[in-house]
């Protein structure tokens, strides 16, 4: 979330600028280029470790898909819903929480 949550926030901080080829913005844009493929490494790691909750990490596996398709349309189309995004990032966390909870053999809806 932390790596999705930057290169949102740059996307958003280059929308914004009056002129994003300037060298500042050019060097934001050079970030945000270096994020993009951690998120895709990152939502390996993702698949790899819900294997520990067969019922709920479908879920998270698909939240993260989500999110990341999302920001990559973004990306590509210059422009996209930001509210969109955060929505499936929310999405993530509460599948997150339930795998993590099973993993843990807690039960997550009485929290």
């Amino acid at each position: 979330m932390k790596t999705l949550e930057r290169e949102l926030a740059l996307l958003t901080f280059l929308h914004g600028l009056k002129n994003p080829n300037d060298e500042f913005g050019t060097e934001l844009q050079k970030e945000a280029s270096r994020l993009h493929p951690n998120l895709s490494e990152l939502e390996l790691r993702v698949r790899r470790s819900v294997v520990f909750a067969p019922s709920t990490g479908g879920s998270v596996t698909k939240a993260a898909r989500e999110c990341i398709a999302l920001t990559g349309a973004l990306v590509a189309a210059r422009k996209g819903n930001l509210d969109e995004i955060i929505g499936k990032m929310n999405e993530f966390n509460a599948a997150s929480r339930k795998a993590h909870a099973e993993m843990l053999g807690i039960n997550a809806a009485k929290k």
